[in-house]
Parts: structure tokens; sequence; C-alpha cells
């Protein structure tokens, strides 16, 4: 698949991280889409142990966090989130800890002045250009101004490439690696694998405002940010041929999993493919209802999911978590339980897979 020996790969895409003060590994924790709800990213990190109960930081000492993408559109926290991501990654380092950050489709559009997906009236758009009124930089040209209306000049500005928010918040690669582990949006596909260091360089560069988009990082239908060939919720079991692409790609980078988001899990975050994918896009946010969860990759080995109801009582204090061992959310365990209760009768909504409707 590449000229590069797994190991290389591997180590070109890993996440940078200080040394331990202590031998062994450390815990890495993963949230998925969060799409504008502050609130449901502190309550899914309470729920993991990452973040303290009250005043809401950093209590996971060097352990690693990755978001995968997609905290911007459909929500009202979005300056918010990222403001609170970057202070986060600043509480983290202070303790030997890291936070990182792989962009999402959403950041992308974004980033090319595609507003579709952005709340109507002004919260979407006045803490973008509050921002700007302070920071009195000039606007930048964003790729799609020729159909930004007046009121969405202080968005398209800070977010266009080489823009405030752009090149200070979104500066993030398409995919990386901690230890074993490969963390992308959407998904990398064999055809990936040669050009991820490449388009890693060239994506940076692009959001800085140095270079030219890489359409076929960002901007394709089979680009790592947008595919679902490991993420619909009823394929990988069935279609061996995805399961096999998946091992090629993870023997070619020299890891032994993939994480991804980028589409809604009606059962929350789940593994397909033996657990070499785990589908972490669980819809916590408030546009979609679903659950805040996290995927726990311990130190010890053990994996697992932190699990809690944003919108339950007492879910921003860590109040009502479950801890689902990696066994229970395997998705041929669950298509087997949901088969059992379809036979019953129907679906409840909740079990529906989104993608049909």
């Amino acid at each position: 698949l590449h000229t590069l020996s797994p190991s290389t790969l591997r180590a070109r895409l890993a996440l940078p991280l200080p040394p331990r003060t202590v031998g062994g590994e450390r815990d890495v924790f993963a949230i998925g889409d969060v799409h504008g709800d502050l609130h449901a990213l502190r309550a899914g990190l309470v729920a993991a142990g990452v973040l303290e109960a009250h005043t809401h930081r950093w209590a996971a000492g060097d352990a690693v966090l990755v978001q995968t993408g997609d905290l911007l559109d459909r929500g009202p926290d979005e300056y918010a989130l990222l403001r609170f991501m970057r202070a986060l990654q600043r509480q983290a380092r202070a303790v030997g800890g890291e936070v990182a950050m792989v962009l999402g489709n959403h950041e992308v559009l974004n980033i090319l002045g595609d507003f579709s997906y952005v709340l109507s009236g002004k919260t979407g758009y006045a803490p973008f250009d509050r921002l700007l009124a302070r920071s009195r930089e000039p606007l930048p040209p964003s790729p799609g101004q020729e159909h930004v209306f007046p009121h969405q000049r202080g968005r398209a500005a800070a977010l266009a490439p080489g823009g405030l928010v752009a090149r200070t918040m979104l500066d993030k690669p398409v995919a990386l690696t901690v230890g074993r582990t490969l963390f992308v949006h959407g998904g990398v596909l064999s055809a990936h694998v040669p050009r991820l260091i490449e388009w890693n360089a060239a994506t940076r560069a692009f959001v800085r405002g140095q270079g030219a988009l890489p359409k076929d990082a960002l901007a394709r239908a089979d680009a790592p940010l947008w595919t679902r060939r490991y993420s619909r919720f009823d394929a990988p079991p069935a279609d061996d041929d995805a399961c096999n692409e998946l091992r090629a790609v993870l023997d070619a980078t020299g890891c032994e999993r993939m994480v991804v988001g980028h589409t809604p899990q009606p059962c929350g975050a789940n593994s397909a493919c033996d657990g070499c994918v785990w589908r972490i896009d669980t819809g916590m946010s408030a546009f979609y209802g679903g659950p805040a969860e996290v995927l726990r990759l311990g130190a010890d080995g053990q994996v697992s999911v932190a699990s809690v109801d944003p919108r339950a009582s007492g879910a921003s204090d860590g109040h009502g978590v479950v801890w689902v061992p990696a066994a229970s959310r395997s998705l041929e365990v669950i298509m087997s339980e949901r088969e059992k209760r379809a036979s019953g009768g129907e679906l409840s909504a909740a079990s529906r897979d989104p993608l049909d409707g």
C-alpha cells in the first residue's frame, strides 16, 4: 500500500507526546462528533473522569484525549467549544497530558464558506463578529465569499484559510496515531495510505492560508473526512470486503485499531470487524439527542465506554454514569440482540439506523 514500513508510517503520523515520568502506557480517551453542544461534551468527559465535575478542568493526569472532529455546526456553542478545547489542551500539557483533534468534514465545510448547517439567526454568527471586532484583523477572503450574506462575513473571515480561528484553532491533521490506534473522522481507505503524510501537511498549510485546497483529502466523497466505509451501522459485519480493507490499512500503518466518528450510531459507540474499528459518533448533541459517550483505551489494555445522558439531571456532575465493557459494544453482539428484538415486533425509534430515513 505504500513505500514506508508500517512502524515508520505510524511514527510519522504519531501525536507528539512528552516523555512519561513513570514507565508504562498512558490512558487514551476518545470522543466523537459534538456539533456545537458544550454541555454534552462536558457531560461525557466528566463521566469518563477526564474533567473534574464542578470546575470542568482537566483531571486525567498524563492521559491523552482525542476528539475525532465535527465540533462545528448544528449547535449554539461552536466558538465556546473551540475555546474550551484549546484551554483544556493547555491544562493537560501542564501535567504531562495532551488534547488533540482531527479535522471533521463540518470544519472543512466552514473553512470553505459553506454554512448550510449553521444555526439560523445570530447564534451562529455573533461570536465570530465580536472576536474579529476585538482582534481588529483585516478580513481575509473566504473561498465561498461570493455566496456569503452580510451577516455571515465575520464567521466567513474567521474560519477562512488563514483566518484567526482557522489558523489558531483548526490547524489540525486529517489522521493521527496514538500508540497503535489510528484516529480519523471518516475512515482511512487503502488508497489513502500512501498519501496520509502528504495530506496532513497539505491540509495544515491550506488551513493556515499557505497552500491550495487538497481536494483528494478534504473534498471528495471517499476522502478520509467523508467516507462511511467502516461506519454504516449495518455494513461491516455483512461486508467482508470492508473488514478486509480495514485490516489491510491497519497492517500498513502498524496499528491495531481505527477510531472514527462521522456517522451517528443508533446504539452508541460500538466496535466492528472483530474490534478493528470503533465508531464513536453517538449523536450526543441536542440536535440528535443521543448519549454522551467516551471511549477509553486503558493503559492496562482494557477497552470500555463511559456513557451518560447529557440531558439527565446531574449529568454534568458525573451522576448516572455507566461503564460498558468492550465486549458488550461489539456490533456483532448488538446486531444479534437487535434481531431478537425485531422478531418480537417493530424496533423502537432509538434502535433504528438513522441513515435509513
